[in-house]
């Protein structure tokens, strides 16, 4: 308890008058308002308790398991800081901006959760803010998800045809006839039988449902023949960067320019 003279009605009227004093101040300064933000989103996921004098709460979600870049930078910045709240915030407010934009994103991507079931009003604004996300953050789930069996045997028969008719090797088929046998034999096959054929129609060919697939994903490299200019690096990616001409020329046509690596967190 905080040891004082005064009543508890003056004590409540003059710590009033320096919270609005406060509120002005902060409103004006980015700095201390980005390190505030970051001991409140914070506080839930490192120091186990919420933010003292502020009405911002946030909690880690953990619904599915992380990718293992997502769970290095948690791991990095829990190593870099105190879990105890009064450290928690000294550990914030002594960061540079830089340090404390990194940690807010990790912050933030940790406590997202919008995955949902699509049987309610939230459902449908959930698949809406994930569809803007992935086309802002540029997120290609061919690298994060793919056909597999399991997959399959959780639709009807109709949505495992309609994905086998989708297949490449099926849509180059130009022969009508042959399609119409094609279709008839699927119709005839058991759900089991039809799971194997999608895997097999479909794996790698980097072919997603629907509901997860990346609207406005902007293919910013393609392969190059041996020999032309920018060999490939020992990853098989082609050695060349965006000039901020070609940013700002994606920007302008609504498209976002891919995220970038993001450094490790720094303790100072």
């Amino acid at each position: 308890m905080f040891e004082t003279d005064y009543s508890q009605r003056m004590m409540q009227e003059l710590t009033s008058v320096r919270t609005r004093a406060l509120r002005v101040a902060l409103s004006g300064d980015v700095d201390a308002a980005l390190a505030l933000s970051v001991y409140a989103l914070g506080s839930h996921q490192i120091a186990h308790t919420g933010a003292i004098g502020l009405s911002v709460h946030a909690f880690a979600s953990f619904v599915n398991a992380d990718d293992d870049n997502l769970i290095e930078r948690r791991e990095i910045l829990m190593a870099a800081c105190t879990n105890t709240e009064p450290e928690w915030f000294t550990w914030c407010m002594a960061q540079t901006r830089d340090v404390l934009l990194e940690v807010q994103a990790i912050l933030i991507a940790s406590s997202m959760d919008l995955s949902h079931s699509a049987t309610t009003p939230n459902c449908t604004r959930k698949q809406a803010i994930a569809d803007a996300l992935a086309t802002r953050l540029q997120v290609d789930m061919r690298n994060h998800w793919s056909v597999n069996i399991d997959y399959f045997m959780g639709l009807t028969k109709a949505q495992i045809i309609t994905a086998i008719e989708a297949a490449p090797v099926n849509i180059a088929n130009t022969d009508i006839k042959g399609k119409v046998v094609f279709a008839k034999h699927l119709a005839s096959q058991k759900k089991d039988d039809l799971a194997v054929i999608a895997t097999q129609a479909l794996e790698g060919t980097g072919w997603l449902p629907d509901v997860i697939a990346t609207k406005g994903l902007v293919e910013v490299s393609s392969p190059l023949a041996d020999g032309d200019i920018g060999d490939n690096n020992d990853h098989g990616d082609p050695c060349f960067a965006l000039t901020d001409d070609g940013l700002a020329a994606l920007a302008s046509a609504e498209a976002v320019a891919p995220d970038f690596e993001m450094a490790g967190v720094a303790a100072e």
